[in-house]
């Protein structure tokens, strides 16, 4: 399946923060800072299997490894923009169970050299949850308004981020064996959610605030 217009643009604009995020680098949060790093390991893992796609070379490998990686990331951040130990149990708990599952399914359910669609959508249910987690600790921080919380824009980015994905990995491949033209609407869906979350995490990386 060829790329859609709609998919160049993304790829266009998942430049932004990255841009953003290294002009700022010295000013900006430790977590902001795991933010641009995420951002630029996502646009290399996109530009790869791209070029690999174009090659005729197998690439589902990088999508099933960058999974686990993404949201030990994310947890990461996240980990790192609340000094509450509950919370941070929590984050730490459901980073575990996630490990947990990942291994479980890549010994015994995985498929070799195809893109594992179920931990895909697994790991976006994981991450809602923790963004959602993490919006609910900052708005009870009186010090400053969530719009200029950073945190508050990157949680916002994942949870749209993360929706269109489990969009296309949760019902794809259902969608394909029904009609084309739903799963082609499905990556057009997903293709305006992933520009949304970028433009997100650019909001985030320009707050001036520290969380």
């Amino acid at each position: 399946m060829s790329i859609p217009i709609l998919g160049y643009i993304y790829f266009g604009v998942s430049f932004v923060p990255v841009v953003v995020g290294l002009y700022r680098y010295r000013t900006i949060a430790g977590p902001m800072k795991i933010l641009t790093l995420l951002c630029m390991l996502s646009l290399l893992v996109a530009a790869i299997e791209f070029i690999l796609g174009r090659l005729k070379i197998q690439n589902q490998f990088l999508a099933n490894y960058y999974v686990p990686v993404e949201l030990l990331l994310i947890a990461l951040i996240y980990f790192l923009s609340t000094s509450t130990a509950k919370e941070r149990k929590l984050i730490a708990g459901g980073v575990a169970l996630f490990m947990l599952v990942w291994i479980m399914d890549k010994i015994f359910i995985e498929i070799p050299d195809q893109m594992n669609s179920n931990m895909a959508a697994v790991s976006r249910l994981f991450l809602i949850a923790l963004s959602i987690l993490m919006i609910s600790v900052i708005s009870r921080d009186e010090a400053s308004t969530l719009s200029g919380k950073s945190i508050f824009w990157m949680a916002a980015g994942v949870i749209v981020y993360s929706t269109g994905t489990f969009i296309v990995a949760g019902v794809g491949s259902r969608l394909l064996k029904i009609d084309v033209s739903l799963f082609v609407i499905a990556w057009h869906i997903n293709w305006v959610l992933l520009i949304v979350a970028n433009l997100l995490y650019t909001k985030g990386l320009l707050c001036k605030s520290r969380t």
